[in-house]
């Protein structure tokens, strides 16, 4: 069993109910395709702010206890959603697809500064170091297998545009979890309220 551990913020209420209402519309798209994508439960959207990869169950609650530190010294913010993108896989570059996400927009900069003294918190406590090009994003389905990449991407680009709207941001939340053959599951191990 391969464990992660991230770190995210949650999706209120408003901003889940349009993001279902598109995957609802996505999901009546194409019977082909559909079949080869996992969506996400509505329950567990979130936005992932710094995913840590595997990490020791010993180091677990110093990772919370560290964003908890970061997270009292950072004001709540807003942020936007607007757009829906494909992701491809690292290896080899612009590989099968293996996730579709919404785009987390950050007006303020302020998710952008809570992710780089996240970066240095807990830096060396996961198995994956910071990505330079990694964005904040809502993962709302995972490409489970071999699938026509470009039929995917039909169905999604009608949605590259679509405004989910704007939230506030008010508390990190620390998951852990276990990767299964049908998926991941996870747990919320702590939450710390910003700016607290």
């Amino acid at each position: 069993m391969t464990w992660r551990t991230f770190l995210a913020l949650d999706v209120d209420d408003a901003m889940r109910d349009r993001l279902v209402d598109v995957m609802k519309r996505l999901h009546s798209c194409d019977a082909k395709y559909r079949s080869k994508l996992r969506w996400r439960d509505p329950a567990h959207l979130h936005v992932t702010v710094k995913f840590l990869g595997s990490v020791l169950p010993p180091a677990t609650p110093l990772v919370a206890s560290r964003a908890a530190e970061v997270a009292s010294r950072t004001e709540p913010f807003q942020i936007n959603v607007a757009g829906l993108e494909c992701v491809a896989g690292a290896r080899p570059p612009g590989g099968r697809l293996t996730r579709i996400q919404a785009i987390v927009h950050d007006p303020s900069g302020r998710l952008t500064a809570l992710r780089r003294k996240l970066d240095v918190a807990v830096a060396g406590l996961g198995s994956t170091e910071g990505n330079p090009n990694f964005a904040p994003h809502i993962v709302i389905a995972k490409v489970t297998c071999l699938a026509d990449n470009e039929r995917i991407r039909r169905a999604v680009a009608p949605l590259e545009e679509e405004d989910f709207g704007t939230q506030n941001c008010a508390q990190i939340v620390t998951y852990s979890g276990c990767v299964l053959g049908r998926g991941a599951e996870y747990a919320t191990l702590a939450q710390a309220k910003l700016g607290a």
